[in-house]
């Protein structure tokens, strides 16, 4: 369902993403001709990236949390654990 209503299908998947030395794996949603382009906040979080609204560009978010405290969502908490692995292979391998 689209922002003003209007009801599209899409294909979904996976796909890795490589931008410039940062690398993650998402969901993505296959766009088709004359959809427009995005790269969305999930996607971001994995790259451990933000906006700088101000340079109008994209910039590292900083050190990632190592813990988080009891009774938070478990389903950020999932995210969060996701981002870190994908992060530290990166670091790991090099790759990207």
């Amino acid at each position: 369902m689209m922002a003003n209503g209007q009801q599209v299908t899409r294909s979904v998947g996976f796909a890795i993403i490589h931008l410039d030395k940062f690398f993650t794996i998402d969901e993505v949603v296959f766009a088709e001709k004359g959809d427009l382009l995005l790269l969305g906040a999930r996607t971001l979080e994995g790259l451990n990236l933000t906006v700088d609204p101000r340079r109008k560009k994209l910039v590292t978010a900083g050190p990632l949390p190592a813990a988080t405290a009891l009774g938070d969502d478990l389903a950020g908490l999932h995210g969060a654990l996701a981002t870190s692995a994908a992060i530290f292979y990166h670091r790991q391998t090099g790759e990207g």
